[in-house]
This record gives structure tokens, C-alpha cells and sequence, in this order.
């Protein structure tokens, strides 16, 4: 068993030392010096000393059995990083990204799915959102005006008694800016809504731009999950034997990557029949063609073959 604790306090270190003893991978995570010190050296143990970041913790807690947080009580932030970082290891261990990449497709700012690490998600998911980082300078200026206003509006017309009077007015009315915080409540009931998915935004920055994006680039993995979709069985139009029709459909399943390449490859093996060399691949949108054993085969839908200047069996349905 692998086991990661987040220690520096005294209930670390000896909670750490029983988990070695009892035959764990121990890794012990201490923010300074003096703690790694007050932890020394113990048989099945690893001390990391330094500061981690939220990104830098999720990777340390990756693929760990146990996390424990023995950190001293008023370590908040370090709690709520320690949270995090195991949200965030526990959804990637085999994590989709959905990027907006510049010009993917013809040009356009597309969004598109890919498997890898999530890079800078724990990090990013606890910046400032839109809220803060307006009061944060919104908020000063607000204060300061309201005691001008009161200081101008009582001492300047020679009633200093009531300035306390003219400040509350000032304050009342300046509160109405705080209706700007209602902004990021469609964004908390969209993360709400994700997470029952498994899935989540990385932070208010992940939601400024998803406007910026033209168009999803889908694939057949996307359209074809695996174990979503069966073979019922085929039906063969025309004058061709099975083994032909299944080799040939097969083939280009598979060299033109589409999803549906395990559901074909089954059948080729339930039939028999081999896999055939396939020359000038060409994609079209639906479908494949290439050249098989000096005829051109095409796999689409029943439409393509038609615009494609082939011609099918008048008793294939449209």
C-alpha cells in the first residue's frame, strides 16, 4: 500500500512511523526545514520538504492508496490544497481535457477532447473568479468615496454631528454594487451539474472563454464509444461473398482510425477472414475509400457512394 501524509505536526510523524510499520509505502510531505527534521529518518519512509503547490500535490497523491492531512489545525489553506489535489488525483486517472485550440479546424478556434494530465487545472481552479477580482479594486474606491461624500455632506455644511447619519446613507446606497456578485451564480449551478458527471471547469478563466470558441471537433471515439455499440449482423447487397465484404469493410474501418474499428476486428475474427492492404486512403465527411486489390472500395453511408460517382444495388435502401 502507498500512502501519503501531509504532516509536520506530531500526530503525523507518529501515524506515518505505525503505517511503516505495518508494511507501507509511507510518503511524508512537510513545508520546512525544522519539519523534516522533527521527522528524520525512519525505515519504509520518504520525507518531501517544500511548499506544494495544488498541482504539485495532486501529482504526489496520484495513484496513492491513503491521503491523510495531519497538518496543524490553522492551516487552512494547506487543508483546502490537500482537498483539492485529491478531487483533482481522483478524476484523472484516466482524465479527458477539453482545450480551446487556435485554429484546429480550418482556421476557427475549436474545442477538442484529449486524454493527458491535467496540467495546471488545480492551480487554475482556485484563481480569483470574476467577483473578486472587480471588488478587490471596486471595493476600496467605494469606501473611500462613501467617506468623502459623508465627510463633505456633514463637516462641509457645518454638522459634523452628523457624519455617522451620512456615512450609513453612503453605505446603503453603495451596497446595491454588490448585486455584481449574483453573476457567478449560473457558473456554481453549471459546476454543481458537472460534478455529478465527473466532470469540472477549471476555474473562472475556463469560463470567460468558452465564448471564444467557433465549433467541437468530434471523432468516431466520441460518436462510437467502446462497449456502446453492437453488431446485430450484415447483409450483403449484390454478387459478393462475405469473406470479400467483411475483409474489405474492415480494413478501412481500421486504417481510417474510426471508432468502430473493435466492433469490425471482432467480426473479422467470428468470420475468419484476414485483414487486406488498403492503398490511397481517402476520408470524406461520412465515410472512407481506398484501393483494395485493384478495386475501389468505399465504407459510408449509403448516400456517399452515389456523390462519389459509384453506383450501388437498386435493392440497397437509401
Amino acid at each position: 500500500m502507498r500512502a501519503v501524509v501531509f504532516s509536520g505536526t506530531t500526530e503525523g510523524r507518529i501515524f506515518s512511523r505505525q503505517l511503516a510499520q505495518l508494511g507501507a509505502d509511507v510518503l511524508v510531505s512537510v513545508a520546512t526545514p525544522l519539519g523534516s527534521e522533527e521527522q528524520g529518518s525512519f525505515a519504509g519512509i520518504t520525507v518531501h520538504c517544500g511548499r506544494l503547490t495544488p498541482d504539485e500535490m495532486a501529482a504526489l497523491v496520484q495513484g496513492a492508496d491513503l491521503c491523510v492531512d495531519a497538518t496543524h489545525p490553522y492551516a487552512v489553506d494547506a487543508t483546502r490544497n490537500i482537498r483539492t489535489a485529491c478531487r483533482t488525483a481522483a478524476l484523472a486517472s484516466e482524465p479527458y481535457l477539453v482545450t480551446l485550440d487556435e485554429g484546429k479546424w480550418n482556421g476557427r478556434d475549436t474545442y477538442t477532447k484529449w486524454s493527458g494530465s491535467p496540467i495546471g487545472f488545480g492551480r487554475q481552479i482556485q484563481a480569483d473568479d470574476g467577483a473578486q477580482r472587480i471588488f478587490r479594486v471596486v471595493c476600496p474606491i467605494l469606501f473611500i468615496a462613501c467617506l468623502l461624500f459623508s465627510v463633505m455632506s456633514s463637516v462641509g455644511r457645518e454638522r459634523p454631528q452628523d457624519i455617522l447619519w451620512c456615512l450609513s446613507a453612503t453605505l446603503a446606497a453603495a451596497s446595491s454594487f454588490s448585486g455584481a456578485l449574483c453573476f457567478g451564480t449560473p457558473w456554481h449551478k453549471l459546476s454543481r451539474r458537472l460534478s455529478k458527471s465527473g466532470a469540472a471547469i477549471a476555474g473562472w478563466d475556463a469560463v470567460t472563454s468558452t465564448g471564444a470558441g467557433s465549433g467541437i471537433l468530434l471523432t468516431d471515439a466520441d460518436l462510437f464509444p467502446p462497449g456502446c455499440v453492437s453488431l446485430n449482423g450484415i447483409k450483403v447487397f449484390g454478387d459478393f461473398s462475405v469473406d470479400k465484404v467483411v475483409s474489405a469493410t474492415a480494413t478501412l474501418i481500421r486504417d481510417s482510425g474510426s471508432g468502430l474499428d473493435k466492433i469490425f476486428h471482432d467480426l473479422l475474427r467470428s468470420q475468419g477472414c484476414v485483414y487486406r492492404r488498403a492503398q490511397d486512403l481517402c476520408c470524406y465527411e461520412g465515410g472512407a475509400g481506398a484501393l483494395i486489390r485493384g478495386e475501389q472500395v468505399l465504407v459510408a453511408r449509403s448516400t456517399i457512394p452515389v456523390t462519389a460517382g459509384c453506383s450501388k444495388p437498386e435493392s440497397c435502401p437509401g
